[in-house]
C-alpha cells in the first residue's frame, strides 16, 4: 500500500482530532491541504479543524483551502483548551485573527473538557488519591468487595489504569502471600470496592479516593467552568 493509498483510506472529517490526522499535521500543510482537496473531491462539503498548538501550520492549511475550495470549505474550528491545550483559553483571539488573516470563515469553537470519566483518571497521586504506606488489604477482613488483580510495571500505570467502581487498591512491591490463600506478585494492583481495612505490609502500598478532586484537564477553571455558556457567547464566535 502506498503513502497516497493510506491517506485515502483513513478519510476522516476532523483534522487533528485522529492519529491519521495528526501524522499529516506533523508532514506539513501541503500534505493537509492534499488530504482536504482529495475530501472535496470525493463529495465532502466541508472539513473541521481541531488544532491545539503549530498555530502556523494551522494558518496555511486554511491559506491553501481558501484559494483551492472557497473561505467556507473549514466551516468550524474545534480549539482544544484543555489538556495539552489548555494555554489556548487565554489565547483564543489569536487563533481567531490567525485563521481570519487566512481568509478563512470559519465558526471558532473554544473546547473545553468536561469530567472525566474516572475519578482515578482525572486526578492522580496528590490531588484526589491519598496513599498509605506499607499497607495491604488485612487478610482477615472481609473481602467481598475485592473486584479483580491486575499485573503494572509501575504504580502510575495502576492508578491510571482504576476501574471506576474501585474505591481502594493496594500495589505490591513484592510477593505477597496471606494466611487466606491469596498470594500476589510484584506489580499487582487488588482493586476493591467499599472501605478498607488495613494490614500491616512492608512489601505494599495502598491507595484510595480523597474526598476532593480538582478536574487538571481545563486548569485552573476545573471540570465545568460555572460561566461555562457565558464563554462560549463570547468566544464562538467567526474568525
Amino acid at each position: 500500500m502506498t503513502a497516497s493509498t493510506r491517506i485515502y483510506a483513513s478519510g476522516a472529517l476532523a483534522f487533528g482530532g485522529q492519529p491519521a490526522i495528526n501524522d499529516l499535521l506533523s508532514a506539513g500543510y501541503s500534505v493537509m491541504v492534499n488530504f482536504a482537496n482529495m475530501l472535496a473531491d470525493i463529495g465532502y462539503a466541508h472539513v473541521t479543524f481541531c488544532p491545539y498548538d503549530s498555530a502556523p501550520i494551522w494558518y496555511d492549511t486554511m491559506k491553501g483551502l481558501v484559494k483551492s475550495q472557497g473561505s467556507s470549505f473549514v466551516n468550524a474550528i474545534h480549539l482544544q483548551c484543555y489538556s495539552g491545550g489548555s494555554g489556548n483559553l487565554n489565547q483564543v483571539s489569536d487563533w481567531v485573527t490567525g485563521f481570519k488573516n487566512a481568509g478563512g470563515n470559519a465558526l471558532m469553537i473554544p473546547g473545553l473538557a468536561t469530567n472525566q470519566s474516572s475519578p482515578w483518571y482525572q486526578c492522580g497521586p496528590g490531588a484526589n488519591v491519598e496513599k498509605v504506606p506499607n499497607v495491604a488489604m488485612y487478610e482477615g477482613a472481609n473481602w467481598d468487595n475485592y473486584l479483580y488483580t491486575q499485573n503494572f510495571i509501575t504504580v502510575d500505570a495502576a492508578i491510571w489504569k482504576a476501574p471506576t467502581a474501585a474505591s481502594f487498591f493496594f500495589y505490591c512491591r513484592g510477593p505477597l502471600i496471606l494466611n487466606n490463600g491469596r498470594s500476589f506478585n510484584p506489580g499487582d494492583a487488588v482493586y476493591f470496592m467499599g472501605s478498607p481495612w488495613w494490614g500491616s505490609a512492608p512489601q505494599c502500598d495502598a491507595y484510595y479516593l480523597g474526598p476532593t478532586c480538582t478536574n487538571s484537564y481545563n486548569f485552573p477553571l476545573g471540570a465545568c467552568p460555572s460561566d461555562l455558556q457565558g464563554q462560549y457567547k463570547t468566544l464562538g464566535q467567526h474568525s
